[in-house]
């Protein structure tokens, strides 16, 4: 599991918080080695806000990493991730290569993070086509490694590499729910995939990715779950906490209105009743007549 606890699926000002449900799709993706594998999301370089989206520490060589999304991975492995909302431009490659010297520069000893063990990964739902001719046009090569996966190579030493999730192959339905148009067969694959998966920790990652994969998808996957086949029930099955929790929402808000409203009754009664033992006082030490009480109470 990551350093960082994952937030829920929508940000503070209710958008979708796409980073959350990438961190814990890279980590359901490579939960086969995450024995081997330390994840940090946000890693700060500093005291100001200069993050890494992300940073996998590889703690050794022993295990052999057969998933081509970490294939690559050395010791340091920096990535950075654009969500189907934001743009990834040429100054994005320059800006993770500037997070890569500042990353080397604040190891605790001279050479203590060796260039020759870093690499860079940055990873977009969408081919960033302007970008990559920006590449090339200043000398890049850049060259498929398996659909999806794309090496650059030529503009700097530190190993680079372009993951383009729509174009990966279905060997990877985690990382292929992170759109704005998950497709019927993409969610049966991951229903599917997901199923293996039974700890609490490894849970907590597939609900991260339900919460941003269901609000970018909201219309889908209504419909996906009305349907009569396989595909409703096991993905409502799949749903069940988030259901669950948005039902138990709703009666602890309507217990905590009635429970609102019984006060107000009870403190209008309250009142109605020390109003009326006043004026009964009253009466009887002789300040008001019985008739003015009854008038005063009509009032209330």
């Amino acid at each position: 599991m990551g350093e960082n606890n994952k937030p829920s699926g929508i940000t503070k000002q209710g958008r979708i918080d796409w980073h959350s449900g990438f961190y814990s799709g890279i980590e359901l993706e490579l939960n086969n080695y995450k024995d081997a594998l330390n994840f940090e999301t946000e890693h700060e370089l500093n005291r100001n806000p200069l993050r890494i989206d992300m940073l996998v520490i590889r703690k050794g060589k022993d295990v052999k990493i057969d998933n081509p999304i970490g294939a690559h991975f050395k010791t340091h492995n920096i990535i950075e991730y654009k969500s189907p909302d934001d743009a990834m431009s040429i100054d994005d490659y320059y800006k993770v290569i500037g997070y890569v010297g500042i990353y080397k520069w604040l190891g605790k000893t001279v050479n203590e993070i060796p260039a020759e063990e870093i690499t860079i990964t940055m990873v977009r739902h969408s081919c960033p086509r302007k970008m990559i001719e920006d590449l090339r046009a200043s000398g890049a090569v850049i060259n498929a490694v398996v659909p999806g996966i794309y090496r650059v190579e030529g503009l700097f030493y530190i190993p680079t590499y372009i993951i383009i999730t729509s174009k990966l192959s279905g060997d990877h339905p985690v990382l292929k729910m992170l759109s704005r148009s998950v497709k019927r067969d993409e969610l049966s694959n991951f229903i599917a995939s997901v199923r293996q998966f039974s700890d609490k920790g490894e849970k907590e990652l597939i609900k991260s990715i339900l919460e941003v994969s269901t609000r970018a998808n909201k219309s889908s996957f209504e419909k996906y779950k009305e349907e009569k086949d396989m595909m409703g029930p096991a993905l409502s099955e799949l749903m069940r906490e988030e259901i669950v929790a948005s039902e138990n929402k709703g009666r602890a808000e309507g217990r905590a209105e009635g429970r609102a409203e019984g006060r107000a009754e009870g403190r209008m009664e309250g009142r109605a009743e020390g109003r009326a033992l006043i004026l009964e006082a009253l009466v009887k030490d002789g300040t008001i007549s019985a008739e003015r009480a009854k008038e005063l109470e009509n009032q209330s």
